[in-house]
Protein backbone atom coordinates (compact mmCIF):
# COMPACT_ATOMS: atom_id res chain seq x y z
CA UNK A 1 0.00 0.00 0.00
CA UNK A 2 1.42 3.57 -0.91
CA UNK A 3 2.01 5.58 2.28
CA UNK A 4 1.09 8.84 1.92
CA UNK A 5 2.92 11.37 4.75
CA UNK A 6 1.48 14.39 5.72
CA UNK A 7 3.44 15.85 8.50
CA UNK A 8 6.08 17.63 6.62
CA UNK A 9 6.14 20.82 8.51
CA UNK A 10 7.19 18.51 11.22
CA UNK A 11 10.05 16.88 9.72
CA UNK A 12 10.81 15.87 6.13
CA UNK A 13 10.03 12.60 4.60
CA UNK A 14 11.07 10.52 2.67
CA UNK A 15 14.67 11.91 2.99
CA UNK A 16 16.66 12.44 -0.13
CA UNK A 17 18.47 9.18 -1.48
CA UNK A 18 21.99 10.61 -0.26
CA UNK A 19 20.64 11.54 3.34
CA UNK A 20 19.63 8.27 3.43
CA UNK A 21 22.84 6.77 2.17
CA UNK A 22 25.42 8.94 4.02
CA UNK A 23 24.27 8.43 7.38
CA UNK A 24 24.36 5.03 7.39
CA UNK A 25 27.49 5.12 5.15
CA UNK A 26 29.19 6.84 7.67
CA UNK A 27 29.08 5.07 10.43
CA UNK A 28 30.04 2.26 9.01
CA UNK A 29 32.75 3.22 6.71
CA UNK A 30 34.16 6.26 8.37
CA UNK A 31 33.00 6.94 12.00
CA UNK A 32 35.99 9.30 12.65
CA UNK A 33 35.60 12.57 14.77
CA UNK A 34 36.36 16.09 12.68
CA UNK A 35 39.02 18.15 14.04
CA UNK A 36 40.38 15.51 16.36
CA UNK A 37 43.03 13.56 14.24
CA UNK A 38 45.39 13.80 11.25
CA UNK A 39 44.93 10.53 9.60
CA UNK A 40 42.74 10.04 6.31
CA UNK A 41 39.09 9.26 7.83
CA UNK A 42 39.24 12.31 10.50
CA UNK A 43 40.28 14.70 7.51
CA UNK A 44 38.12 13.42 4.75
CA UNK A 45 35.11 14.03 7.56
CA UNK A 46 36.36 17.18 8.37
CA UNK A 47 36.21 18.01 4.90
CA UNK A 48 32.55 16.67 4.78
CA UNK A 49 31.60 19.13 7.12
CA UNK A 50 33.34 21.80 5.21
CA UNK A 51 31.37 21.60 2.10
CA UNK A 52 28.35 21.38 4.05
CA UNK A 53 28.83 24.85 6.23
CA UNK A 54 29.93 26.64 3.03
CA UNK A 55 26.32 25.16 1.53
CA UNK A 56 24.66 26.73 4.01
CA UNK A 57 26.95 30.02 3.68
CA UNK A 58 25.63 30.28 0.07
CA UNK A 59 22.21 29.37 0.72
CA UNK A 60 21.60 31.99 3.22
CA UNK A 61 23.97 35.08 1.10
CA UNK A 62 26.53 34.43 3.30
CA UNK A 63 30.17 35.65 2.56
CA UNK A 64 32.17 33.64 5.71
CA UNK A 65 30.87 29.58 6.04
CA UNK A 66 32.57 30.24 9.15
CA UNK A 67 30.11 31.62 10.55
CA UNK A 68 27.44 28.68 10.00
CA UNK A 69 27.41 27.12 13.26
CA UNK A 70 26.36 23.71 13.37
CA UNK A 71 23.66 22.52 16.17
CA UNK A 72 21.50 19.58 17.50
CA UNK A 73 18.37 21.03 15.88
CA UNK A 74 16.24 24.57 15.69
CA UNK A 75 15.86 24.52 19.67
CA UNK A 76 19.61 24.39 20.16
CA UNK A 77 20.17 27.32 17.49
CA UNK A 78 17.14 29.23 19.32
CA UNK A 79 18.65 28.98 23.03
CA UNK A 80 22.16 29.69 22.14
CA UNK A 81 20.94 33.21 20.12
CA UNK A 82 18.37 34.05 23.03
CA UNK A 83 20.13 33.14 26.03
CA UNK A 84 23.54 34.12 23.80
CA UNK A 85 22.42 37.65 23.16
CA UNK A 86 20.47 39.00 26.27
CA UNK A 87 22.01 40.65 29.44
CA UNK A 88 20.37 41.39 32.55
CA UNK A 89 18.40 44.64 31.96
CA UNK A 90 17.74 44.02 28.31
CA UNK A 91 14.37 44.76 26.20
CA UNK A 92 13.64 41.87 23.85
CA UNK A 93 10.89 41.93 20.98
CA UNK A 94 8.83 38.99 19.72
CA UNK A 95 5.18 38.10 18.92
CA UNK A 96 2.77 36.10 20.43
CA UNK A 97 2.51 33.41 17.62
CA UNK A 98 6.20 31.95 18.36
CA UNK A 99 7.37 28.49 18.68
CA UNK A 100 8.01 27.61 21.92
CA UNK A 101 11.31 27.02 21.65
CA UNK A 102 11.41 30.81 21.71
CA UNK A 103 8.88 31.85 24.07
CA UNK A 104 9.89 29.77 26.78
CA UNK A 105 13.76 30.93 27.10
CA UNK A 106 12.67 34.29 26.71
CA UNK A 107 10.26 33.75 30.04
CA UNK A 108 13.04 32.20 31.57
CA UNK A 109 14.99 35.37 31.08
CA UNK A 110 12.05 37.54 32.50
CA UNK A 111 11.95 35.48 35.21
CA UNK A 112 15.92 34.75 36.37
CA UNK A 113 17.89 37.11 34.34
CA UNK A 114 15.76 40.67 34.65
CA UNK A 115 15.14 40.91 30.69
CA UNK A 116 11.91 42.89 29.77
CA UNK A 117 9.97 40.65 27.16
CA UNK A 118 7.57 42.66 24.79
CA UNK A 119 4.98 40.57 22.77
CA UNK A 120 3.61 41.55 19.48
CA UNK A 121 -0.03 40.47 18.70
CA UNK A 122 -0.34 39.71 14.25
CA UNK A 123 -3.35 41.69 12.51
CA UNK A 124 -5.89 39.63 11.85
CA UNK A 125 -3.87 37.83 9.26
CA UNK A 126 -1.68 36.62 11.38
CA UNK A 127 0.71 39.14 10.37
CA UNK A 128 3.31 41.17 12.24
CA UNK A 129 3.98 44.44 10.54
CA UNK A 130 7.19 46.43 10.51
CA UNK A 131 5.49 50.00 12.44
CA UNK A 132 4.26 47.46 14.94
CA UNK A 133 7.85 46.74 15.51
CA UNK A 134 9.05 50.65 15.18
CA UNK A 135 6.75 51.56 18.31
CA UNK A 136 7.87 48.67 20.12
CA UNK A 137 11.68 49.18 20.17
CA UNK A 138 13.44 50.99 22.92
CA UNK A 139 16.66 52.68 23.77
CA UNK A 140 17.64 49.28 25.65
CA UNK A 141 15.96 46.99 22.85
CA UNK A 142 18.71 44.43 22.37
CA UNK A 143 17.18 41.56 20.50
CA UNK A 144 13.58 41.50 18.56
CA UNK A 145 13.16 37.38 17.17
CA UNK A 146 10.40 37.14 14.80
CA UNK A 147 9.01 33.89 13.25
CA UNK A 148 9.78 33.98 9.15
CA UNK A 149 6.90 31.54 8.58
CA UNK A 150 4.44 29.98 11.11
CA UNK A 151 4.61 26.40 12.11
CA UNK A 152 0.42 26.86 12.18
CA UNK A 153 -1.04 28.09 9.49
CA UNK A 154 1.78 28.71 7.44
CA UNK A 155 2.10 32.79 7.58
CA UNK A 156 5.23 34.64 6.22
CA UNK A 157 6.36 37.61 7.99
CA UNK A 158 7.63 40.49 5.95
CA UNK A 159 11.37 39.71 7.44
CA UNK A 160 12.72 42.34 5.17
CA UNK A 161 11.29 45.20 5.93
CA UNK A 162 11.18 44.10 10.16
CA UNK A 163 15.05 43.34 9.67
CA UNK A 164 15.67 47.38 8.07
CA UNK A 165 13.38 48.92 11.47
CA UNK A 166 15.74 46.90 13.68
CA UNK A 167 19.00 47.52 11.81
CA UNK A 168 18.19 51.47 11.83
CA UNK A 169 17.64 51.61 14.95
CA UNK A 170 20.86 49.10 16.21
CA UNK A 171 19.59 46.14 17.86
CA UNK A 172 19.46 42.82 16.76
CA UNK A 173 17.44 40.85 14.55
CA UNK A 174 16.94 37.09 15.13
CA UNK A 175 14.60 34.98 12.85
CA UNK A 176 13.24 31.59 13.46
CA UNK A 177 13.79 29.61 9.91
CA UNK A 178 12.78 26.32 11.29
CA UNK A 179 9.85 26.15 8.56
CA UNK A 180 11.03 28.96 5.91
CA UNK A 181 14.68 27.36 5.54
CA UNK A 182 15.23 25.40 1.69
CA UNK A 183 11.30 26.48 0.75
CA UNK A 184 11.58 30.12 0.90
CA UNK A 185 15.12 32.51 -0.22
CA UNK A 186 16.88 33.84 2.36
CA UNK A 187 19.46 36.22 2.05
CA UNK A 188 20.90 37.50 5.06
CA UNK A 189 22.86 40.48 4.48
CA UNK A 190 19.63 41.86 2.10
CA UNK A 191 17.62 41.02 4.72
CA UNK A 192 19.45 42.45 7.49
CA UNK A 193 19.21 39.46 9.32
CA UNK A 194 21.87 38.91 12.50
CA UNK A 195 20.99 35.77 13.35
CA UNK A 196 19.42 32.65 11.98
CA UNK A 197 18.01 29.66 13.03
CA UNK A 198 16.68 26.68 11.66
CA UNK A 199 16.90 23.24 12.37
CA UNK A 200 17.99 20.45 9.27
CA UNK A 201 15.40 17.92 9.20
CA UNK A 202 12.45 20.34 7.74
CA UNK A 203 12.86 21.89 4.71
CA UNK A 204 16.46 20.88 4.40
CA UNK A 205 16.00 17.36 4.63
CA UNK A 206 18.39 16.56 6.36
CA UNK A 207 18.36 13.99 9.34
CA UNK A 208 17.26 14.34 12.67
CA UNK A 209 19.35 16.04 15.03
CA UNK A 210 20.91 18.61 12.93
CA UNK A 211 20.26 22.70 13.03
CA UNK A 212 22.37 25.44 12.17
CA UNK A 213 22.71 28.77 13.75
CA UNK A 214 24.13 31.70 10.87
CA UNK A 215 25.71 34.41 12.73
CA UNK A 216 26.39 37.81 10.48
CA UNK A 217 29.54 39.99 12.00
CA UNK A 218 27.65 41.83 13.78
CA UNK A 219 27.17 39.70 16.10
CA UNK A 220 30.46 37.69 16.49
CA UNK A 221 31.88 40.17 19.96
CA UNK A 222 28.15 39.94 21.57
CA UNK A 223 27.07 36.42 21.09
CA UNK A 224 28.21 34.43 24.19
CA UNK A 225 28.86 30.49 23.45
CA UNK A 226 26.23 28.26 25.89
CA UNK A 227 28.55 25.49 26.61
CA UNK A 228 32.58 25.38 27.05
CA UNK A 229 34.57 22.78 25.94
CA UNK A 230 34.59 19.77 23.75
CA UNK A 231 36.73 21.08 21.22
CA UNK A 232 39.16 19.16 19.50
CA UNK A 233 41.64 21.78 19.22
CA UNK A 234 44.01 23.80 21.52
CA UNK A 235 43.01 20.74 24.43
CA UNK A 236 45.70 22.59 26.51
CA UNK A 237 44.04 25.36 26.88
CA UNK A 238 41.41 26.23 28.97
CA UNK A 239 39.86 28.94 27.73
CA UNK A 240 36.82 28.67 25.07
CA UNK A 241 38.15 29.26 21.30
CA UNK A 242 37.70 33.20 20.05
CA UNK A 243 37.55 31.98 16.57
CA UNK A 244 34.36 30.28 14.68
CA UNK A 245 32.86 27.96 14.63
CA UNK A 246 34.75 26.43 17.17
CA UNK A 247 33.41 29.25 19.84
CA UNK A 248 30.05 27.40 19.75
CA UNK A 249 30.36 23.99 18.41
CA UNK A 250 32.00 22.26 22.17
CA UNK A 251 30.43 19.07 20.91
CA UNK A 252 31.70 15.93 18.86
CA UNK A 253 28.78 15.07 17.70
CA UNK A 254 28.83 17.35 14.89
CA UNK A 255 31.18 14.89 13.05
CA UNK A 256 28.34 12.84 12.95
CA UNK A 257 26.48 14.48 10.87
CA UNK A 258 27.13 13.74 7.48
CA UNK A 259 26.18 15.92 4.37
CA UNK A 260 24.12 17.25 7.52
CA UNK A 261 21.21 18.52 4.84
CA UNK A 262 22.49 16.85 1.78
CA UNK A 263 24.44 20.34 0.89
CA UNK A 264 21.34 22.09 2.70
CA UNK A 265 18.92 22.65 -0.42
CA UNK A 266 21.88 24.26 -2.68
CA UNK A 267 22.25 21.31 -5.49
CA UNK A 268 19.35 20.66 -7.46
CA UNK A 269 20.08 17.23 -7.93
CA UNK A 270 19.83 16.73 -4.00
CA UNK A 271 15.94 17.07 -4.26
CA UNK A 272 16.33 19.32 -1.57
CA UNK A 273 16.50 22.96 -3.72
CA UNK A 274 13.09 25.42 -3.23
CA UNK A 275 12.19 24.49 -7.13
CA UNK A 276 12.92 20.67 -7.14
CA UNK A 277 9.73 18.54 -7.92
CA UNK A 278 11.12 15.99 -5.45
CA UNK A 279 10.75 17.73 -2.31
CA UNK A 280 7.87 17.89 -0.52
CA UNK A 281 4.85 19.96 -1.18
CA UNK A 282 5.13 21.60 1.80
CA UNK A 283 6.37 25.57 0.30
CA UNK A 284 3.02 25.96 -1.16
CA UNK A 285 1.57 26.57 2.61
CA UNK A 286 3.82 29.58 2.99
CA UNK A 287 1.46 32.67 2.02
CA UNK A 288 0.32 35.60 4.06
CA UNK A 289 -3.14 33.81 6.21
CA UNK A 290 -6.14 33.73 4.07
CA UNK A 291 -9.45 34.87 5.99
CA UNK A 292 -10.71 31.55 5.96
CA UNK A 293 -7.60 29.95 7.38
CA UNK A 294 -7.93 32.53 10.23
CA UNK A 295 -11.56 31.75 10.53
CA UNK A 296 -11.48 27.84 10.53
CA UNK A 297 -8.64 28.34 13.48
CA UNK A 298 -10.86 30.43 15.62
CA UNK A 299 -14.03 27.88 14.64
Amino acid sequence: MRRLYFDNAATSYPKPPGVAEAVPGYLIDNGAPAGRGAYRQAVEVGRLIDRCRQSAARLFGMADSRHVVFTFNGTDSLNLAILGMCRPGDHVISSTWEHNSVLRPLRHLSERRGVTVTLLEPDGNGVISPTQVQKALRAETRLVAIQHANNVVGVIQPIAEIGEVVRHHGSFFLVDAAQSAGHVPIDMPAMCIDLLACSGHKGLMGPLGTGLLAVSPRVIFELDPLRYGGTGTNSEDDRQPAELPEKYESECSRTGRPRCCTDLAVDPTSGVAPQSRNRPHTGSLGRPCSHSRRDALRS
